[in-house]
């Protein structure tokens, strides 16, 4: 597997001294690594990319021996009656044919966060309720199938850019440096821990009945609680109402909650393999995850509307309809409209 920085693979942004400068000007240090096991702080993007190419599993690693059937679908996985209990023994797919393991073999389930669980429920895995909403007899008693879901909540941000004629964004004639092409435009990943004494005041608030001291997960550490960037393009806008075009005019900033606490899950909407099942992510459900992403609201207002960088940079923020544009001392109430409006994973 091949990993790459910005530098490493040539590409040199016209924005990279201005981005880290503002970054530097909100207090946040430049470390060497992002991945030395402490980073916290901003550093410069390294993502598995050889020569441009993102490295794929499939592709980084040789499949020798392995027999792969594209475009086929897992209708259940076969159980037999073993001492303690069932065992799987092969899988059938949607067109009736069944495969069979060796003897001694294993079947390894490897679906994802989304089809595994919705696999082990087309098998009869799982809560008894929920299969006999689909009349799946229940093979094996497992509540949890599907249940504990979670994933990183982002929120985006859309920026005008004050001089789009210098050629800083993608779709300008003058952002044209073949290298750029090897990467995802960007230049620096800030990871950030939020206010220890806030957050514990948020866990309490959701665990009404506990004593949370400082040995709690989320705040014993430094933990990396937000992951933030800025991007030379403007790409996505439509998940939150606006058409943005990718002609070298605007920017766009994102905010990642690395840690989320709220829990949702997986289930079935149908007991046809090929229908995607349903996903409920339960984002934002909890006080801790609330605060945690106000708290990357406000960070990305400093960096991009308060500090003098920023200011020079940026002319307006890029609004949806009926939402004004929000710095620093926003209101939770103000923050929580706009990032119920857009938050994705």
């Amino acid at each position: 597997m091949h990993t790459s920085s910005v530098t490493s693979s040539g590409r040199y942004y016209p924005l990279r001294e201005n981005i880290l400068n503002a970054w530097k000007h909100i207090g946040l240090k430049p470390i060497p690594d992002a991945n030395n096991g402490a980073p916290q702080g901003v550093a410069e993007l390294v993502e598995n990319r050889r020569d441009g190419l993102r490295q794929l599993t499939s592709v980084a690693y040789p499949l020798n021996g392995a027999h792969i059937m594209t475009e086929t679908f897992v209708a259940r996985i076969i159980l037999s009656d073993s001492k303690p209990g069932k065992v799987a023994t092969g899988v059938e797919l949607v067109d009736g044919r069944r495969l069979s393991v060796k003897a001694g073999g294993e079947v390894l389930l490897c679906g994802g966060a989304y089809r595994s669980p919705q696999v082990l429920m087309l098998s009869g895995i799982g809560d008894k309720s929920i299969l006999a909403r689909h009349s799946i007899p229940q093979q094996v008693d497992l509540p949890t199938v599907g249940q504990n879901f979670h994933d990183h909540q982002m929120i985006f941000r859309y920026w005008k850019l004050r001089h789009p004629e210098k050629g800083l964004a993608m779709g300008s004639p003058d952002f044209a440096d073949p290298a750029f092409e090897k990467g995802n435009p960007t230049d620096w990943l800030a990871t950030l821990t939020v206010p220890k004494d806030g957050l514990k005041a948020a866990i309490a608030t959701d665990k009404r009945d506990t004593v949370v001291d400082d040995d709690h997960a989320l705040l014993k550490g430094p933990r990396s609680h937000l992951e933030m960037n800025v991007l030379y393009a403007a790409f996505g806008a439509e998940q939150i109402g606006l058409e943005i075009p990718v002609d070298g005019t605007s920017i766009m900033s994102y905010c990642m909650a690395c840690l989320p606490s709220s829990r949702g899950s997986i289930t079935l909407g149908s007991r046809d393999p090929t229908a995607p099942p349903v996903i409920d992510p339960n984002y934002y459900a909890t006080e801790a995850d609330r605060y945690v992403l106000r708290e990357g609201w406000r960070i990305m207002s400093r960096l991009m509307l308060e500090s003098p960088e920023g200011k020079d940079l940026v002319a307006d923020e890029i609004l949806p309809e009926g939402h004004k544009c929000l710095q620093s001392d926003a209101s939770d109430d103000d923050i929580d409209a706009r990032i119920k409006i857009g938050g994705m994973s």
